[in-house]
């Protein structure tokens, strides 16, 4: 049984404030004050940080934990420069003073990403390797806590992490800096995910009953007839067909995936968001365009066994590729009368028309693509693409960031929708990207993917968003 379900955001928000205020060395806030340091004396330990009497003042010896004044100018501009995807978070960047130094008015959710993500990251160039260590472990307990999917045998591990991990911290923070948290993995064997047990719906749906409150003297009866109303809306709303209510409205970023009977490559995945404009890709960029999309279905693949067969004699594969396109449509035209096709092949082997239609949002997999261009006008970045490649060895993964985003229309109202991507090299390890011992993978941004194939089917790909890296700039 579970006895006390001790709030798991509070105290995330605790140990993230407790963090953030003191390496940050945030007056009225940092956990390392005159008082802590006299703690310190008083048990006898980390004698250099004991305080010293000069006279009538009394000196503090820096701390290892604190930044510098011009490490946390560095770490108020990464936050201040900060976009991140559509929905992942508010604007951190709002909470940040960079001319005094300063972070405040973060809400919890706010801790919740610095603490398990972006904050770990800014921290990893800056503070020594016994302070950064237990940190960044601390915050991947709290996000391994906060999975949606948890096994006893992960719990057993992180319930016997986090006391080596509070271990090392004591061994560089003062004492006031701890908050209770070694329980978190027993609460949650008994409980399941941090989830289903936290104060955030909680949280949210008082922030509803104070929006009721329009007479401040009377607050109780403005609640009570906010709540009335709003419970006769919702039974009204029952019986109203065809009408958009907040019960059967879409969320923001639904991509409206429709299941037919098309071929995958045609299925309609996602949603165009905004005004188009119909544009021609030059000759070398539409026949890539073309060729992506039949390289990526398996019922084309005999096709390009057989061709492949017939021609490898020929040395150069790039002329295998162009001229594929020519072999594909006439074998399908000789095939069709014979009734060996069908629609979709025969869509495939007309190729889409020569006008195409360019966007810059698209909505897929439940993410919200913006092309760069557009990103650059925005408070949020979305867009970065990540694509994982199944091989027969390993997966591998390849980020970019999306240029643009092309509708190409086939016979039979089809419609296919791609992305065209700057790659950079992920291909090659340490030059083109590294992964840390902290598992941050960091890549090269000025070392571009060599490759004539910038497309990618738009239901493949995931976002990706990028930090600048505080530990190597190039």
């Amino acid at each position: 049984m579970l006895r006390h379900n001790l709030d798991v955001m509070h105290i995330e928000r605790n140990v993230s404030d407790n963090i953030l205020s003191t390496v940050m060395n945030m007056v009225g806030k940092t956990k390392d004050t005159l008082k802590s340091r006299y703690d310190l004396m008083d048990l006898g330990i980390r004698q250099r940080l004991h305080p010293i009497v000069d006279g009538n003042n009394i000196l503090l010896p820096a701390a290892c934990y604190a930044l510098s004044a011009e490490e946390k100018l560095k770490v108020c501009n990464f936050l201040a420069n900060l976009k991140v995807p559509d929905a992942f978070s508010s604007n951190i960047s709002r909470c940040v003073n960079v001319q005094e130094k300063k972070i405040h008015g973060l809400k919890c959710h706010d801790h919740h990403v610095l603490l398990q993500d972006i904050f770990l990251v800014a921290i990893r160039g800056l503070l020594p390797k016994k302070v950064c260590d237990p940190i960044i472990a601390l915050g991947k307990f709290f996000k391994n806590i906060y999975s949606k999917c948890l096994t006893i045998e992960d719990l057993d591990i992180l319930e016997a992490k986090i006391p080596v991990i509070l271990t090392k911290l004591q061994l560089v923070f003062p004492p006031a800096f701890f908050d209770v948290m070694v329980h978190l993995p027993s609460e949650a064997k008994l409980g399941g995910p941090a989830q289903y047990r936290n104060m955030y719906p909680i949280e949210r749906y008082l922030r509803t009953l104070k929006s009721y409150v329009r007479n401040k003297n009377r607050p109780e009866g403005s609640i009570a007839e906010g709540y009335l109303t709003e419970e006769s809306l919702t039974f009204c709303s029952r019986y109203l067909k065809n009408i958009s209510t907040k019960f059967n409205k879409p969320t923001r970023n639904d991509d409206v995936s429709v299941s037919n009977d098309e071929m995958y490559i045609f299925k309609k995945s996602g949603q165009t968001k905004g005004a188009s404009d119909g544009i021609r890709l030059s000759h070398d960029e539409f026949k890539q365009a073309c060729m992506y999309v039949l390289q990526n279905y398996e019922e084309v693949s005999h096709f390009m066994e057989e061709y492949t067969s017939k021609i490898e004699s020929q040395s150069s594969m790039r002329a295998h590729k162009n001229g594929f396109l020519d072999w594909f449509r006439a074998r399908i035209f000789v095939l069709s009368p014979q009734g060996r096709t069908n629609d979709e092949l025969i869509s495939l082997a007309v190729g889409p028309a020569p006008l195409v239609h360019r966007y810059s949002t698209f909505v897929v997999n439940v993410f919200r693509f913006h092309t760069k261009e557009l990103a650059l006008r925005r408070k949020t970045q979305n867009s970065g693409v990540l694509v994982r490649v199944d091989d027969l060895d390993s997966n591998k993964e390849y980020y970019g960031v999306l240029e643009d985003i092309y509708e190409l229309s086939y016979v039979g109202n089809r419609k296919v929708y791609l992305f065209k991507c700057h790659w950079w090299d992920a291909a090659r390890l340490v030059r083109g990207y590294k992964i840390d011992k902290y598992g941050f993978t960091s890549v090269n941004i000025r070392c571009a993917l060599n490759t004539n194939e910038p497309f990618v089917l738009a239901s493949q790909s995931e976002q990706a968003f990028y930090l600048d890296d505080m530990v190597d700039n190039d």
